[in-house]
């Protein structure tokens, strides 16, 4: 999983499907679903799919941006567009599941 900053989000989210981990460091919740979508990278390994974590407090505006009030939060983004968005903690199976259903959509 990538972390980026700013400046590269806006290309990196503009065409196909990103997962985008919204974290802060002294999140145990974070730190939690970290590992559930590591596994689901390596299980959507060759999809196409792109997953990157933006911490909040280092790029607080994005998170602004895309109304995270709240950590952890996971967009999945598709064409840039918001597609599903998820609070909290989940396991990988149910990343899993959202990302089959985004690459499926027209």
């Amino acid at each position: 999983m990538k972390m980026i900053s700013r400046s590269d989000f806006d290309i990196i989210v503009s065409k196909g499907v990103v997962v985008v981990d919204f974290y802060a460091k002294e999140c145990a919740s974070c730190r939690k679903l970290a590992s559930q979508i590591a596994l689901a990278a390596m299980e959507m390994q060759g999809s196409g799919v792109d997953m990157i974590r933006v911490n909040i407090h280092d790029d607080f505006e994005l998170a602004h941006d895309y109304g995270i009030k709240d950590v952890p939060t996971t967009l999945i983004l598709k064409d840039g567009k918001t597609m599903k968005q998820l609070q909290g903690y989940f396991p990988k199976e149910i990343l899993v599941n959202e990302l089959e259903v985004a690459l499926n959509q027209i």
